[in-house]
């Protein structure tokens, strides 16, 4: 159970006939979506729960959105993208949100692209939807409904970036290896343990046997800018800490996800991720390729207090850039 709010916050804007603001903290953000980019994203793979995608998403193969019924569904709905959704495929190229999820996005969503909805959620679209749908769409909202750009969550990399930042500053004990493997045999402080390993060194981990005391929250933080493939083959019960682990990657701007996958949270706002093997857990980071799945494992332990990030009186809404004119469209496209 979460007992600890960041002071980090930002907005998220609820539509019900008209929008209407309500902020979330950082720590509720990590409770709604499996998957959160700042920017760009790719994928050929599912994602278990909710994903935001603060630039355009691109679908290079057909893939799934909130596969899972017992993931988190965020807010803003099961796939938020405030720019436009594309494919580089000249056939039609399939994205499912599934289990009742909602579709939003800022910009438009382009031709070739199948954006299915099983289980008739919304889709609401600020440009020109030009794909195709087994869906009722509305699209042109970005002319058509005053403050459409404040249901989208805001300043999410500035929050992060601090919350990255903040939790670097907590220390930690330094880690080593054993051969290839990573044992982290933690002694919580008030619920919470704290580490460091540079990421050249977790670069080399193959195997990795976490035992967490009775730990709410396991902190990993990562030292380092670019690394190697990274992954390791979990022992014993570490699977069921996955919800209680954060790895931390503080200055990485390059990340790649490989060998046997990873699990827990994996931060990292300054970094283009690339997966090659799942994820079990959430990933937030700047920029993402996602070329294996991302499972929902919604981070369950508590996150120390933080510095607040200051938030302008008047928000831009985060990677919504200038929308088509338009009028609002209501159709069904085979």
């Amino acid at each position: 159970m979460k007992r600890a709010i960041l002071g980090a916050t930002f907005c998220v804007a609820l539509f019900t006939g008209t929008a209407q603001s309500a902020t979330l903290t950082a720590d509720e953000l990590l409770g709604q979506y499996n998957g959160i980019i700042f920017g760009n994203f790719s994928s050929t793979s599912d994602v278990e729960g909710s994903l935001f995608v603060g630039g355009d998403a691109v679908a290079v193969q057909s893939f799934n959105v909130q596969t899972t019924a017992s993931a988190p569904v965020a807010d803003a709905g099961s796939l938020v993208v405030a720019g436009d959704i594309s494919t580089p495929n000249p056939y039609d190229t399939n994205i499912q949100v599934n289990n009742g999820g909602a579709a939003l996005v800022g910009e438009d969503v382009n031709s070739n692209v199948r954006l299915n909805m099983n289980g008739n959620g919304a889709i609401d679209v600020g440009g020109s939807f030009n794909g195709l749908t087994n869906q009722t769409f509305t699209d042109g909202l970005a002319v058509s409904e005053p403050g459409f750009a404040d249901r989208f969550p805001q300043d999410v990399a500035a929050v992060f970036t601090q919350t990255s930042n903040d939790l670097k500053d907590l220390g930690g004990t330094a880690l080593s290896l054993t051969g290839t493997k990573l044992d982290i045999d933690a002694a919580p402080v008030d619920g919470t343990a704290v580490f460091k390993i540079d990421i050249a060194l977790l670069s080399l981990m193959t195997e990795v046997d976490i035992d967490l005391n009775g730990a709410d929250s396991l902190i990993v933080n990562v030292l380092g800018a670019t690394t190697d493939l990274l992954g390791g083959n979990p022992l014993g019960g570490t699977f069921a800490s996955a919800d209680n682990v954060i790895w931390n990657f503080v200055a990485a701007t390059d990340v790649n996800i490989g060998a046997q996958g990873f699990f827990g949270t994996i931060l990292a706002p300054l970094a283009h991720v690339t997966t090659q093997n799942p994820i079990e857990g959430t990933l937030i980071a700047a920029s993402a390729d996602l070329n294996s799945e991302l499972h929902s494992r919604s981070y369950q332990g508590d996150l120390p207090p933080v510095s607040a990030v200051p938030l302008p009186a008047s928000l831009p809404m985060l990677g919504l850039g200038a929308l088509a004119l338009g009028f609002v469209r209501r159709r069904r496209i085979a």
